[in-house]
């Protein structure tokens, strides 16, 4: 396997700001982030991603991001990993895309899964920044521009569990980096997706929080979503962005905007991404396992979560 990477002075000034990406790969629409299910060992359980899979795609669903937050991506090993691209890649229909999460706690074993990423042939990357240690923003450019990338990547502002990537540094690795077409923002908030839009036009700008979606979309300043509810309520988050699209305003988007938001808050009561999985159980794609056992009132919350959904099975598009 390649295990290389730059050292030395970054490469800010390799592309003028005003140049267009050389990149024809871009997320779009919704794109469903995939949970990984595990098996009571802790084992990734490959036929269930499979159904999963099969179930996102038999509603639609086109691009896929695989080894992201939703993906509990520190769970996973490389051999888990390469696991999971063999299983997901040979069962994509076709035109379908996959984009790689690509997180570590260093530059050395983010290199090794892009590596696994390009042997598998993946569309792009989500590159997010070294966790547990805080870092400078100075520290992301150098850890972004020491990477060998040979495919579109998107920087994953990740603040829930890194450092914030700042919406100035994101412009700058946009303008300066010529892999580097855009960002996939979770932080809930729009700073950086307005940025984008006023000076790097040219960048991709793709929510990573369902909350922050609506608004995105109402302003216009959205490419495209990178959706953990999208990957267990495909239905509802693909109207939801086509309505949303077309009027932010009608009465459909307000509808489907306010069932949104109390999902949100259920899946706000779990560790991240708990509630995700207990959804998948709820509708019999696989069963949820958790990387600890569930106190009491864990089970009290999910017994509760699973009445919610069936009272609003009929607004959450839930067939």
């Amino acid at each position: 396997m390649r295990r290389h990477f730059r050292t030395g002075a970054p490469t800010h000034l390799q592309r003028p700001p005003s140049a267009p990406n050389p990149f024809a790969f871009r997320i779009s629409g919704v794109c469903a982030a995939l949970l990984v299910p595990r098996t009571p060992e802790h084992a990734v359980d490959l036929e269930a991603t499979l159904r999963l899979l099969q179930f996102l795609q038999a509603r639609g669903i086109r691009s896929f991001a695989l080894n992201g937050a939703t993906g509990e991506y520190t769970r996973s090993s490389q051999d888990e990993v390469a696991e999971l691209l063999r299983c997901v890649k040979s069962n994509l229909v076709a035109g379908t895309s996959l984009v790689l999460g690509v997180g570590g706690p260093d530059t050395r074993r983010v290199q090794e899964l892009i590596d696994l990423g390009e042997d598998a042939g993946v569309d792009g990357y989500l590159v997010s920044v070294p966790s547990f240690f805080p870092l400078e923003q100075q520290d992301i450019v150098s850890f972004v521009d020491a990477l060998l990338l040979q495919k579109p990547a998107y920087l994953y502002n990740l603040p829930a569990f890194t450092t914030a990537i700042t919406p100035e540094t994101s412009v700058g690795l946009v303008r300066s980096n010529e892999h580097i077409i855009g960002v996939k923002d979770s932080s809930g908030t729009l700073d950086t997706v307005r940025l984008l839009s006023r000076e790097a036009p040219e960048a991709s700008r793709i929510i990573g929080n369902d909350s922050a979606l609506h608004p995105a979309l109402g302003e216009g300043v959205c490419d495209g979503v990178v959706s953990g509810v999208g990957g267990v309520l495909p239905e509802m988050m693909q109207r939801l962005y086509s309505e949303t699209s077309r009027n932010a305003i009608s009465d459909t988007s307000q509808q489907l905007l306010q069932v949104l938001a109390e999902y949100i808050a259920w899946l706000g009561r779990f560790p991240v991404p708990w509630g995700l999985k207990l959804t998948a159980q709820y509708r019999g794609l696989f069963r949820a396992e958790f990387p600890l056992p569930f106190s009491s009132e864990r089970r009290t919350h999910a017994e509760q979560f699973s009445k919610w959904l069936d009272e609003h099975r009929e607004n959450l598009q839930i067939s």
